[in-house]
């Protein structure tokens, strides 16, 4: 395997890149990892331009896509409150949020977009796609500017629902899947779960999430409305154990999506320490066949804190 490739403006940075790296590998973990100071532009990363599934961080640009549809009128005469009806017998299985009915339910289409990023709700991002498909997706992200025509960048491709039935098709049960999923992130090559395969799946870089997170903050993407709406459900994540815990105090405010599947553990985050501003990503891969890391998301947080002390000034 290649070295990974370093991001630094000056000799310190690159030394904390190098840190990132191995403070990764003892956890077991790869991947990719930017933060940049949104004041200063100065960055710190570790393979910024490595294509990796997306896993639930796809619902930061599904979130994006139909609030802006929905304010340009394309989802219905109602807007954001065009009402959604949820079958618990067809909607996408899952332990929050939708996933969890069990009785028929009319929700809000604004609703949905919250549900999808504060509990990481994945019968809510479905619905959502529903209405607005993941090619309209890539095609909102290519005029943002955010994917292109190459496939770099952030491409949207399937729904959420399909992650799950591809591990399933793959393997018995969650036990062989994260196997199969430790064994290509060992042996590189081809995916056993072809929903996890970069030509397959939702994907994107640590560079073009963290262009979505600046994006987002300065109300360059979509509608202003559409931009703090994630701001504020990013705010508000219920799940938030990898980059916060290492960062938030009363001085330090973190909003943050994760996403996780099998061995995927996935966070953005955009930290703000009175007027700095710093936009992080980390998405990594595991090759420790647990479905539970405690280690590693130790290893994803105190690489954001070390990324964060460097760059803050």
């Amino acid at each position: 395997m290649n070295a990974p490739a370093l991001v630094g403006g000056d000799g310190t940075a690159l030394g904390v890149a190098q840190e990132i790296v191995e403070l990764w590998d003892d956890a077991g973990l790869s991947g990719a990892f930017l933060a940049r100071h949104l004041g200063t532009g100065a960055e710190v990363g570790v393979d910024v331009d490595r294509q990796l599934p997306l896993a639930s961080l796809v619902k930061l640009p599904l979130a994006l896509a139909v609030l802006d549809a929905a304010a340009r009128g394309e989802l219905g005469p109602r807007g954001e409150a065009e009402p959604v009806e949820v079958d618990p017998a067809t909607a996408t299985r899952g332990r929050t949020g939708l996933g969890s009915f069990r009785h028929p339910a009319t929700v809000a289409l604004g609703d949905l977009v919250d549900s999808s990023l504060t509990v990481s709700d994945n019968a809510a991002a479905d619905l959502l796609l529903d209405r607005v498909p993941p090619s309209r997706v890539t095609a909102a992200l290519a005029g943002w500017g955010l994917t292109d025509p190459a496939g770099g960048g952030i491409v949207v491709r399937h729904r959420l629902r399909d992650l799950h039935d591809a591990a399933a098709a793959a393997a018995p049960d969650e036990e062989t899947a994260l196997a199969l999923a430790v064994r290509a992130a060992t042996e590189g090559g081809g995916h056993a779960i072809a929903m996890l395969d970069v030509a397959a799946a939702n994907v994107g870089s640590a560079r073009a999430v963290a262009d979505l997170l600046a994006a987002v903050r300065a109300d360059a993407v979509a509608t202003p409305d559409a931009c703090a709406r994630v701001r504020d459900a990013m705010a508000r994540q219920l799940t938030s154990h990898r980059i916060a815990p290492e960062l938030a105090t009363d001085a330090v405010r973190v909003a943050s999506k994760t996403g996780t599947f099998l061995n995927l553990r996935h966070d953005a985050a955009v930290v703000e320490a009175g007027d700095q501003v710093v936009v992080v990503v980390a998405l990594t891969e595991s090759r420790v066949p647990v479905s539970v890391d405690p280690g590693a998301d130790l290893a994803i947080g105190r690489a954001a804190r070390r990324a964060f002390e460097a760059l803050r000034v």
